[in-house]
């Protein structure tokens, strides 16, 4: 060993020299080459980490958000069913209606029903190919109290078989009465195929 030192020692500036940079060089490619390609690679798998991590955490804000907005409308105005056949869901919408116009004993009831075709995109994503989303309409009289109104009109946004109140129109009673006369359509939605109109 300290032969070769000596031997090393003797050597002019230019052989040092090029010996140290030989020997740097097989150390870089050997060690330090490897280490930085490993370490730029962990780097890149933390930042792609790190980025997924904060999308992750972005859509949990936006799902919970969402969820908290759904526990609220569901509070305000209850649960929609989703669409069912005409027949069920018109004799479903009848039942509850009546049912609600009784608990609160308004007067001078009617029901009458409509319908329309909802346009081809709405609601297509949730129902069979072969079938279409159609809107069913009850148009709803009465008369009572602004109070006894109050409490249909709750009831009724609160039905799930009642997607929402599309028309409302409430005429004070001219015979001097604390008295309204109620004019409203409901909806609700229906499945039918998609042959043709019904």
């Amino acid at each position: 060993m300290t032969k070769l030192w000596l031997r090393l020692t003797e050597l002019s500036f230019v052989m040092k020299f090029a010996i140290g940079a030989g020997v740097f060089l097989v150390v870089y490619f050997v060690a330090i080459e490897p280490g930085l390609t490993a370490y730029g690679r962990f780097n890149m798998r933390a930042t792609d980490a790190s980025a997924w991590l904060k999308q992750y955490a972005t859509r949990t804000a936006q799902q919970t958000g969402l969820v908290s907005e759904v526990a609220v409308g569901e509070s305000r105005y209850g649960v929609v069913e989703p669409p069912a056949s005409f027949e069920q869901r018109t004799a479903d919408m009848d039942e509850s209606i009546r049912e609600i116009l009784e608990q609160f004993n308004v007067e001078n009831q009617s029901i009458t029903s409509r319908y329309k075709v909802l346009p081809p995109d709405t609601l297509s994503g949730s129902v069979d190919s072969g079938q279409r989303v159609e809107r069913v309409f009850k148009e709803i009289g009465f008369d009572s109290t602004p109070e006894q109104f109050a409490s249909v009109l709750a009831a009724l946004e609160q039905s799930p078989v009642i997607v929402g109140v599309s028309r409302l129109d409430i005429r004070r009673d001219r015979s001097g009465q604390r008295r309204v006369l109620v004019s409203m359509t409901v909806d609700g939605w229906v499945l039918a195929r998609k042959e043709g109109p019904r």
